[in-house]
């Protein structure tokens, strides 16, 4: 009898071993799987033209960059401004250096011979800005169309084409940033500025006592997010979430926080 039980338990201990053992080898095999890190949404920006996009107290701030949080948020992807000049925007997206270009750009059939754009955002259109002193001189587009003095505008922005077509009696002076050419202005070097109505709206809102702006849009254009054209699975991330947020609200929320102008 002692014999049997001491051959049961025997039995049962190897077989408790082997199972230990076989357990013990199932954990060394398993595959260890490392997670790999959710890489940033990087978007291209040129922090320079308020209200869409610049730097205030040392942050980006504006509607673009308000856009980018909430997409950051909305896709759960962490957020990489990368900060360019204008004109190195499209280059660096087609060098895939970012993944979109959220700087207030304009849809036109030039880009989009380079770029996929999503649905625009919104409609707006070129507007003069002017010193005070000239507010009575520019009193509508026929008169900025005719003049002979220089005008100013950004370089490889629609209102740089328009005024090269538009106003052939015109000196036109192109400048890499705002600020530049908003001095040039004061300093009477350049008679007009020519920008996105949101800018020179801002711009006049920033110093209403020197600066006077005709509210009359010369041009009609549509504002919208540019991708690689090879990547149509993003354009058809950012146009469903657009449309999410005309839907809820988010859109007209953000546009109105800093264009409160804005119906």
């Amino acid at each position: 009898m002692f014999s049997k039980i001491m051959k049961c338990n025997i039995l049962s201990l190897a077989l408790l071993s082997m199972f230990i053992t076989g357990c013990s080898a199932y954990e060394r095999a398993r595959p260890i799987v490392i997670k790999q890190p959710v890489q940033p949404i990087r978007i291209g920006v040129t922090p320079e033209s308020p209200p869409y996009v610049f730097k205030a107290d040392g942050k980006t701030v504006g509607i673009e960059a308000d856009f980018a949080r909430a997409l950051a948020n909305k896709i759960g992807r962490p957020l990489q401004f990368v900060e360019m000049p204008w004109v190195r925007l499209v280059p660096a997206l087609l060098d895939k250096k970012i993944d979109v270009v959220m700087s207030g750009m304009s849809i036109t059939k030039a880009r989009e011979l380079n770029v996929s754009f999503t649905r625009p955002y919104m409609t707006n259109g070129l507007m003069t800005l002017m010193r005070t002193s000239d507010s009575q001189i520019y009193t509508s587009p026929e008169k900025i169309y005719n003049t002979t003095r220089s005008i100013g505008v950004l370089k490889g922005t629609t209102a740089d084409i328009f005024a090269q077509r538009k106003c052939p009696k015109a000196l036109i002076a192109t400048y890499i940033r705002t600020e530049d050419a908003l001095r040039a202005l004061k300093q009477q070097q350049i008679s007009l500025y020519i920008d996105d109505g949101p800018i020179v709206a801002w711009l006049f809102s920033q110093d209403s006592s020197a600066l006077s702006a005709l509210f009359v849009p010369l041009t009609t254009e549509y504002t919208a997010w540019a991708v690689r054209p090879d990547n149509d699975r993003l354009l058809s991330k950012l146009n469903t979430i657009l449309k999410e947020w005309e839907k809820d609200g988010t859109l007209h929320r953000i546009l109105k926080k800093w264009l409160p102008y804005m119906k």
